[in-house]
């Protein structure tokens, strides 16, 4: 028997980062703070957001930048808090 498809939360996790696809300001700068820390090592999405002067914000603008590429998260596991978020490019598992 062979069972094709993706995994359930694939679509899911697509569906959670396509919601920031619209152009964003960032007068706060937060989106450089997190490509900063996300460029020093991979983090789970909760602590990468803590990193910023502003968690609460960051957390939209993180979402902003997975969907852009900019950083990347593994989707075959859920999209959430407990999430690893790396480098655009730069996760070897």
């Amino acid at each position: 028997m062979v069972v094709t498809g993706w995994r359930r939360q694939v679509p899911a996790g697509i569906d959670a980062l396509s919601v920031r696809r619209r152009p964003m300001a960032d007068p706060l700068g937060l989106e450089r703070q997190l490509l900063a820390a996300v460029v020093r090592r991979p983090w789970r999405f909760a602590e990468l957001v803590d990193q910023t002067h502003v968690p609460a914000v960051a957390r939209t603008h993180a979402v902003r930048l997975l969907w852009r590429r900019r950083m990347a998260v593994d989707l075959t596991l859920p999209f959430g808090d407990a999430a690893w978020v790396y480098p655009a490019g730069g996760h070897d598992g």
